[in-house]
């Protein structure tokens, strides 16, 4: 089903309410489910732009809409085991660019012994980086969208965030790249 206002595809979990631009799509206003779930009733009244406490928790809940499932893995910080294993993949993967493109770098540049750095110093600083990282996107889209609604900032930091395997092609097209090239001027 597609919203009548701004025609964006609702989902199941939207009870006919746009994440978009939030308008209502219910024919009946009093036939909205009664069944919600815990998530629901605990963030309801962010989701109702009803936000009386501080700017804190709705960047918090911003944060976590970005993260994903895995927010509280990584929200705790410490150690990140997917870090060291897969270094710069992994860094692409949750779309963190800099450390991944930094890491790629250095591997690139000291070879194995770049590749042993990058992933030990990856596994200690990815999860305060990435979180730091997160908090800085919250913070430029609020500044940048001021008017959004809570709905609006939400699906940005849904689209925008969270993972992708398409990422992980990146990296690896780049080895291949760099490797053509120097076999090419090695002959």
């Amino acid at each position: 089903m597609r919203c009548k206002y701004c025609n964006c595809l609702l989902e199941e979990c939207d009870n006919g309410v746009c994440r978009w631009c939030g308008k209502d799509n219910n024919i009946n206003i009093n036939s909205k489910f009664i069944n919600k779930t815990y998530e629901e009733i605990n963030h309801e009244h962010i989701k109702n732009e009803e936000f009386t406490t501080t700017n804190d928790d709705l960047d918090n809940q911003l944060i976590k809409d970005y993260i994903g499932p895995n927010y509280q893995n990584l929200i705790r910080g410490g150690f990140s085991l997917p870090a060291l294993l897969f270094g710069t993949y992994y860094f692409c993967y949750r779309k963190f660019w800099i450390l991944g493109i930094i890491s790629f770098f250095i591997s690139l540049l000291v070879g194995i012994f770049g590749i042993v750095f990058t992933r030990l110093v990856g596994g200690f600083i990815f999860k305060d980086s990435y979180i730091d990282f997160v908090r800085r996107k919250i913070t430029q889209y609020r500044f940048d969208y001021p008017n959004y609604s809570y709905r609006q900032l939400s699906g940005m930091c849904e689209t925008n965030g969270g993972v992708s395997i398409g990422f992980l092609v990146f990296p690896i097209i780049l080895y291949i790249i760099i490797i053509l090239i120097f076999i090419m001027f090695m002959k």
